[in-house]
């Protein structure tokens, strides 16, 4: 069964795909296999399948346990975020931790209390987490353009931070953190850390610092800018 809602509420029960037009809350108990939000959209516990947001927000007052999570707008989530996929273009908060199977990449601004997690993690524009963790590449780097301006986006002139980032691959610009760690590392932008262990490659430009270099120091490299 497929659900549009202008304004109202979402009973509970099984769907195959549910529209938020304008204004909606879903009560406890609802399942779907695709949800999309042009609107505003409240919760609790979030389950089913893929999300999608257009142009919408998400207010989600538990944990959102779902597939795939996608679109642009604002999602806000007071608990953790368990999925597959996590791509979106705005502002995501979250409360607790960030757990994908796959990738997790936002462009705009990222932050979450607990630590993220994903095969790769990339964010254009600006993260502030716990823990940033890739199991392949963490990148980060600043935005610049019309996305500042957009609802949401509040908070993004104070720049990116994490205690700690860990991956295969970690490249940072302009960003400060406690400890990375990495087989290969590179810092750029002016971005400064604390402590920073690497296997193959450290790779820092004029602007950046490392406090503490935890590695062969015969395979450090210093760039122009």
């Amino acid at each position: 069964m497929d659900l549009t809602v202008d304004v109202g509420g979402v009973p509970r029960g099984a769907y195959g795909r549910i529209v938020v037009r304008r204004r909606a809350i879903l009560a406890p108990g609802v399942a779907f296999r695709r949800l999309e939000v042009h609107g505003f959209l409240r919760c609790g516990d979030l389950r089913g399948g893929d999300v999608l947001i257009r142009a919408g927000s998400i207010d989600c007052a538990g944990i959102m346990r779902v597939e795939g999570i996608g679109g642009h707008g604002v999602l806000h989530v007071d608990g953790d975020v368990l999925c597959s996929r996590l791509d979106l273009t705005g502002a995501a908060r979250v409360s607790g931790r960030v757990e994908c199977s796959g990738d997790v990449t936002v462009t705009g601004m990222m932050e979450a209390l607990g630590p993220v997690h994903g095969r790769q993690v990339r964010v254009d524009g600006a993260v502030r987490a716990q823990r940033l963790e890739g199991l392949d590449v963490v990148e980060v780097r600043p935005l610049k353009g019309i996305l500042l301006s957009r609802p949401g986006m509040d908070g993004y002139r104070e720049g990116s931070h994490a205690s700690e980032v860990a991956g295969t691959t970690v490249r940072l610009v302009s960003m400060r953190c406690q400890s990375v760690r990495g087989r290969e590392v590179t810092l750029a932008g002016g971005s400064h850390v604390h402590t920073a262990r690497f296997t193959d490659s450290l790779t820092r430009d004029s602007r950046s610092s490392v406090l503490v270099v935890d590695g062969d120091r015969r395979r450090v490299r210093r760039t122009g800018s």
